[in-house]
């Protein structure tokens, strides 16, 4: 480690702004290659996620004065749930991809049931979305021509579970692994959703928390080029080198995380 940090102090003799710059560009270069042969390579990625809402709690069953029904039918507990489903990746997902014997289909954990469901949006008209629910396994079956990038459709669907936990979407695609399953909440969301009950404002509070970790790797990379009087008055240079060099990695390293977590939600045009 030690003779790495020398050979890289060696290089950064002499004009010390100038070769620090080129070695950040360089970096950046090599990044950039590797994040522009990441998005521009083909895959499939059928990628959902689950948000619910509990309308009735089963602790109404205990006041016996007050009967909850669904369709004339007595439900102790009532959920809605949105399913947004897309392809994240840039190769189309065919209908052929999808083999008959195990379809794309919504299912709920053992123990709840699925009341009803229907398709409450397709971006595109043209991909001929369509869901059959299928009472008796307790299911949704969904069928659609094709999914292009960004392409997919939002289902509510009603049901007696509690949370999103007990909602999955399942299937087989060809030439996918696992369907991604992206989730609505962190830590600071969850955290938020204590004190906050306005969805809007959790969301416009969830993009600002994104960019300030972008805003943060920007900062981690300025701090690196200040001066050694600011920076580091009273440490050797090699110390003083490694710490740059630390200082620009973290920042961006950071700076793709936090625009990661900008780009991680649900594409543009659909309903949040």
């Amino acid at each position: 480690m030690d003779e790495i940090i020398n050979n890289i102090f060696d290089f950064l003799k002499g004009n010390i702004w100038f070769n620090i710059t080129t070695l950040l560009i360089a970096i950046l270069r090599i990044i950039c290659a590797v994040v522009f042969f990441i998005k521009g390579k083909k895959s499939k990625k059928p990628t959902y996620m689950v948000v619910t809402n509990n309308l009735v709690r089963d602790s109404i069953k205990n006041i016996d004065s007050v009967q909850i029904t669904y369709k004339k039918e007595n439900v102790p507990n009532l959920s809605v749930s949105k399913v947004t489903f897309w392809n994240a990746g840039k190769d189309t997902i065919q209908k052929f991809d999808v083999p008959k014997r195990f379809p794309l289909k919504i299912t709920i954990k053992e123990g709840y049931r699925i009341l009803d469901a229907k398709i409450i949006y397709q971006k595109n008209i043209a991909n001929s979305i369509k869901a059959h629910l299928n009472l008796e396994k307790n299911e949704v079956i969904i069928s659609f021509d094709y999914l292009d990038f960004e392409d997919g459709f939002v289902l509510q669907i009603f049901h007696t579970a509690d949370s999103s936990d007990e909602i999955s979407v399942n299937g087989t695609i060809k030439t996918v692994r696992k369907l991604e399953r992206r989730s609505n909440t962190d830590i600071v969301t969850g955290f938020m959703r204590k004190f906050i009950h306005n969805r809007n404002a959790i969301n416009i509070l969830k993009f600002v928390n994104s960019w300030n970790i972008v805003v943060l790797g920007v900062l981690l990379i300025v701090t690196a080029l200040l001066p050694e009087s600011i920076l580091m008055p009273s440490q050797s240079k090699t110390n003083l080198i490694s710490l740059r060099i630390a200082f620009i990695i973290l920042g961006i390293l950071y700076t793709y995380l936090g625009y990661s977590r900008v780009k991680r939600g649900i594409p543009k045009g659909f309903p949040k």
